[in-house]
């Protein structure tokens, strides 16, 4: 870790930190606080109205706009801000302008995804550590529930199974593998490649080979990772900023790769919005396994899946990651000679079809021909 920063956060790691941020984001932030930055006291605010002199505060990206117009208010408070750039590199761009602006005003530390670049005061969260102590952290400005969740993470695991009975019963007894969050290109998703602004080119083969066709009745795996080949060693795609390569050559990747896993029988994956069981937090299911495939916006290890893993899955988790968090992608020929390795392991991966094999055939498999 930079010595910089290290010293930053252990000198504030006593300090009450407030945090303004949408509703959406609370847990993650939460889980930051006590398995990264290690604050032990965090409170919740809904406004950023009374703000004091030497004030440290979270500030959540989607809410850069509301200091802005504040700025002139608290620009003689010496106000310490940090940012978690949620989706790695492509926030920091697609929020830079905002970013410039602050750092004018505030002392602003922002924490990304990948250590493709080097900007002042922009930290890859690469370089962290997950703690495996668990941190008692203090928070308010909560409702009730959320503070059960973090303080008695059993009596909030038993109120998740309640609530969402159905599923919990299917999952307490069955030795799965368990996948959670999103693994499939769909239109919405692909929809966020013109928000990037990716050369016309690159749009043009992404729409032909996903968007012209019925997602339901998609082309199989290994015409995929064809695809993937010619797309990735194409000159205009060479072109594109290297954060953008890195981000659509993942989502394509992990298209093929939980497309294959999603036919074997042992295999679970949940879509975070197929139901509202929380098994990431839940502390009940003691046969199921978490498999963890790191960001598709970047190489850190460091993502809230792999925080709750740490959490509640230490002992249970499949590491199979594309990439590997010691590497710089963004220099020479190390992606491009990635891309082929991973090829390769691919095609192993998608050659193996036992799909009725037991939970335990399938977990040696997946980590003995994992690259990370």
């Amino acid at each position: 870790m930079n010595e910089n920063i290290s010293h930053f956060l252990k000198k504030n790691y006593l300090k009450k930190v407030k945090i303004f941020c949408p509703k959406n984001r609370i847990d993650n932030y939460i889980i930051y606080c006590q398995k990264i930055f290690c604050f032990k006291n965090i409170e919740f605010i809904k406004n950023l109205e009374n703000l004091n002199s030497d004030e440290l505060l979270i500030l959540d990206q989607s809410l850069l706009d509301v200091l802005l117009k504040k700025e002139k208010k608290y620009k003689d408070k010496n106000i310490k801000l940090i940012v978690l750039f949620w989706n790695g590199d492509l926030d920091y761009f697609y929020y830079k302008n905002k970013i410039i602006k602050l750092k004018k005003k505030f002392k602003l530390y922002g924490f990304t995804l990948s250590n493709f670049y080097k900007f002042k005061n922009i930290y890859a969260l690469n370089n962290f550590k997950i703690q495996e102590k668990i941190k008692n952290v203090n928070i308010s400005g909560v409702g009730l529930l959320k503070k059960i969740k973090y303080k008695f993470p059993l009596i909030f695991s038993i109120y998740n199974s309640i609530t969402n009975f159905q599923i919990f019963k299917k999952m307490v007894f069955s030795k799965k593998i368990v996948f959670v969050g999103t693994t499939s290109l769909n239109k919405d998703l692909l929809s966020r490649i013109k928000i990037y602004k990716f050369d016309n080119k690159v749009l043009k083969d992404i729409n032909r080979f996903y968007l012209e066709k019925n997602f339901s009745t998609l082309h199989n795996s290994y015409e995929e990772l064809n695809f993937l080949k010619k797309l990735s060693k194409s000159n205009y795609f060479k072109k594109q900023q290297f954060h953008k390569k890195f981000w659509l050559i993942n989502l394509i990747l992990r298209n093929i790769y939980f497309n294959h896993l999603s036919k074997f029988y042992c295999v679970y994956i949940k879509n975070q919005r197929s139901n509202s069981f929380d098994i990431l937090r839940s502390r009940i299911l003691k046969k199921i396994f978490i498999i963890d495939v790191g960001s598709n916006c970047g190489n850190s290890h460091i993502s809230a899946r792999a925080l709750y893993c740490s959490l509640n899955y230490k002992y249970r988790t499949i590491k199979a990651n594309f990439f590997s968090h010691k590497k710089n992608y963004n220099k020479m020929n190390i992606f491009y000679n990635e891309i082929n390795l991973i090829e390769k392991k691919l095609k192993k991966f998608l050659d193996f079809q036992k799909f009725n094999c037991q939970q335990i055939e399938l977990i040696k498999f997946i980590s003995k021909n994992s690259l990370y």
